[in-house]
């Protein structure tokens, strides 16, 4: 079983890969949306950690600003995914440790080995909407944005209205 961990970012992403709890995680940077990269990268990790091509694979990325769009696409290529929400994630108090989206990635394949081999519960997953949930969630959004807008353009009128008489 290959377990995969994407720290997504807006400039490049982080995949960190792992075949258990005996092996240390493998980080790479794929870019963006490189779907094919990503793949390609999988299938070294498979050889890498010795396992067949079509072996299982359980993935994990936290919610975030890319929606659940390359959630979607993993179980389109029969990759089993989680999305969690990234306030679960647990962190060392105790110990000071820079933050880094490599970091992340290595603790997130971490907790997804002891959260598939152990049964431990480290994080909180959240639901993935459907699309069309999750489209009316962008217009709602929108929305709000816009009367926000409207509201402040007209209480900077009726401010530019007050003070000139």
């Amino acid at each position: 079983m290959l377990f995969v961990a994407l720290e997504l970012a807006s400039k490049s992403w982080k995949v960190a890969t792992s075949a258990g709890a005996a092996q240390r995680a493998r980080v790479v940077s794929v870019d963006p949306y490189a779907l094919g990269q990503l793949e390609e990268e999988l299938a070294k990790a498979r050889r890498r950690f010795g396992l067949p091509p079509a072996c299982e694979v359980k993935a994990v990325m936290e919610a975030g600003r890319d929606g659940f769009a390359v959630h979607r696409w993993l179980a389109d290529a029969g990759i089993e995914s989680i999305v969690i929400d990234p306030a679960s994630v647990e962190v060392s108090r105790h110990q000071r440790r820079a933050k880094t989206d490599r970091l992340d990635a290595e603790k997130l394949v971490a907790n997804l080995v002891r959260h598939h081999l152990l049964g431990e519960q480290c994080w909180r997953v959240c639901r993935v909407p459907s699309e069309e949930e999750e489209d009316r969630r962008h217009l709602m959004r929108e929305r709000e944005k816009l009367v926000k807008e409207q509201t402040r353009h007209v209480n900077a009128l009726r401010g530019l209205l007050t003070t000139q008489g």
